[in-house]
């Protein structure tokens, strides 16, 4: 089978989690000053992950298209000394 395997302990250390983020929502929303803070860094945290995924998955894009230039230079080059 492909289905993911979640266990008991990882879905409640999710819900956990999930709660402790909605408190410090709660706590920003109703102006305390620390729940503010932390409500900013988290969303700062996500954007860094997403500006790095990006970057990652772009340099992997372009790296690979380098690749393949470069592989079907070679490719010709060895074509040609043959002939």
């Amino acid at each position: 089978m492909l289905a993911p395997q979640y266990s008991l302990r990882r879905l409640l250390a999710l819900v956990t989690l999930s709660g402790f983020v909605c408190l410090i929502v709660a706590a920003a929303a109703q102006g305390r000053l620390w729940g503010v803070a932390v409500a900013i860094a988290m969303c700062g945290f996500a954007v860094a992950i997403v500006v790095y995924a990006a970057s990652y998955l772009l340099i992997r894009v372009v790296g690979g298209v380098s690749d393949r230039r470069q592989q079907r230079q070679t490719n010709t080059s060895a074509g040609d000394a043959a002939s």
